[in-house]
């Protein structure tokens, strides 16, 4: 399971700070306080495709190596992670730009980084949380 943790935190990485920086200049800055923009839906959409797709991989991994002790519906869980994902990510995110924004914090203050911190500190809980249920769950 540790792999798989692994993958989930480089998935985030990648979502995170690869591919959120395409929306700059498309979307007005702040509009993730918005929880239905479309900057928010998108980001949060790059990270529950990212963990279907970790699951689906690793999941099938499992199955091709052990089907006896693997036969859980392991089709389900990119669904339920990718899912799961894509409605936690959101809340956070929209969370912290509401926080930014009423405090009118700049990227340039120290307190963005702190709340960036947690921030990312929720994340990768999630993905604890993700690899706990997997692994009582499914398998």
């Amino acid at each position: 399971m540790t792999f798989l943790f692994f993958l989930l935190l480089v998935k985030h990485f990648v979502c995170d700070f690869g591919l959120q920086g395409r929306f700059i200049g498309r979307y007005p800055p702040g509009s993730k306080r918005h929880l239905f923009s479309p900057a928010l839906l998108l980001h949060a959409f790059d990270h529950a495709l990212g963990n279907a797709f970790v699951f689906a991989i690793f999941g099938s991994m499992l199955h091709m190596v052990s089907p006896q002790e693997y036969t859980g519906f392991f089709w389900l869980a990119p669904l339920l992670f990718g899912l799961l994902d894509f409605v936690l990510h959101i809340f956070i995110d929209w969370r912290k730009n509401i926080i930014v924004y009423n405090l009118n914090i700049k990227q340039s203050d120290r307190m963005f980084w702190k709340i960036t911190t947690v921030d990312q500190i929720l994340h990768v809980t999630c993905y604890w949380l993700y690899v706990w249920l997997f692994d009582k769950f499914f398998f």
